[in-house]
């Protein structure tokens, strides 16, 4: 996400949420771009470690401490400390480069040139850590939750910007992506005006941001995703489209049981119809460089338990899963292929059951009735099915 699809995100909350250390830091952290922070020698230090105290992070901002206890909640004098998100969305306001504040009080365009407009737009997932699993921001704080620290995954950025670039390209593609982070916030609430957005956008001529487009639409509405491409004034390379980061990023961001299994088979289906190799593998790492995932969607359902990449068990949602589970097999989701530690899908469901007891692993499970029932079949007529199965 951008950094203004962050900050409207935030302007949409109640005023008294209530933001855990880690949740400042990685707010300011976030929006670290498009701050400005106090003159003060302290401010300009380069930030080496995470802001997940009072004191570093009022140093880091050129703050003096007492900004940061006024933004405590009365009763929170000791940790775990919770923090009014309104103060500190006001300190954030105050402290805007001139190009967002525009766009957040007026809703104008500003006239300014933006030569630094790559970093200014740096798009970046942040995650939580909440009791040892990763958590996106947001759903973090819907669960009430304190995370302990808080970690930044790259998003693909737009390198193609640093050819050719004008004053008057880096405006075009300035309003290209306020309108492609108003886009990520209305698909939520109203696919109607999701699609007036991208209507008045489309022509821009930037590809790279339809395809972002394309992945924002999929999940919340697949017609809108379908129309995306189809009526794209450049062509969008959906190879360039890797669903198995785009269902990390799903997952980190909501709770496997919460999700829309319909809306999750349309999308792999219409994902599958345009060609999106649904077994591409995704190396997937923080910022300081450690390996959250590598694998493809197969690994991905198979840590039913987060025992392996650190998403919280799926329970009391075994229909769904199955659902799912069966749709990306009929369309061809290899459970073989290796991930960079050299395991399967099949040997992760293993491994759970090993740790768990047996037929803890609901995908190990749901495999050997889907075989089953594909032997049975073929049994029944051997002409319709074609090929062998391997038992789990």
């Amino acid at each position: 996400m951008t950094p203004l699809e962050f900050l409207l995100k935030l302007k949409k909350l109640p005023p008294d949420t209530q933001l855990a250390i880690a949740h400042l830091g990685a707010t300011f952290e976030m929006l670290s771009s498009v701050l400005v922070k106090n003159s003060s020698s302290i401010a300009a230090v380069e930030l080496t470690t995470r802001l997940t105290s009072e004191s570093g992070l009022a140093d880091w901002l050129g703050e003096p401490l007492s900004t940061i206890e006024k933004w405590r909640i009365h009763g929170s004098s000791t940790p775990p400390r919770k923090y009014h998100l309104g103060s500190v969305y006001e300190w954030i306001i105050t402290h805007i480069v001139p190009m967002f504040s525009t766009q957040i009080r007026a809703d104008e365009n500003s006239d300014i040139q933006f030569s630094e407009i790559a970093e200014v737009w740096k798009m970046r997932i942040p995650v939580m850590v909440v009791n040892d699993k990763l958590v996106g921001f947001f759903r973090s704080i819907a669960d009430e939750a304190t995370p302990s620290d808080y970690k930044f995954v790259g998003m693909p950025d737009f390198s193609f910007l640093a050819n050719n670039r004008t004053n008057k390209s880096d405006e075009k593609l300035n309003d290209s992506l306020i309108a492609f982070s108003k886009f990520r916030i209305a698909i939520i609430d109203s696919k109607a005006k999701a699609r007036e957005i991208y209507d008045q956008w489309n022509g821009q001529k930037f590809p790279e941001i339809s395809l972002s487009f394309f992945q924002s639409a999929l999940f919340h509405d697949v017609d809108l995703a379908n129309y995306i491409v189809e009526n794209a004034v450049d062509k969008i390379n959906l190879k360039e489209f890797n669903i198995t980061f785009w269902l990390w990023q799903t997952l980190i961001e909501n709770d496997f049981c919460s999700l829309n299994e319909n809306a999750l088979i349309d999308t792999l289906e219409l994902s599958h119809d345009y060609g999106v190799d649904l077994n591409s593998s995704s190396f997937i790492q923080d910022d300081h460089g450690h390996e959250l995932f590598h694998g493809n969607i197969s690994h991905l359902l198979a840590d039913t338990t987060g025992d392996f990449f650190k998403f919280r068990a799926i329970e009391n949602c075994t229909v769904s899963y199955e659902k799912i589970l069966n749709s990306t097999l009929n369309l061809g989701l290899d459970l073989d292929s290796k991930n960079s530690h050299h395991l399967t899908a099949r040997q992760i469901a293993n491994l759970i059951d090993e740790m768990h007891g047996s037929s803890c692993s609901l995908l190990k499970n749901f495999i050997w009735k889907y075989e089953l029932q594909k032997k049975l079949k073929f049994n029944l007529n051997p002409r319709k099915i074609k090929g062998s199965t391997k038992a789990i």
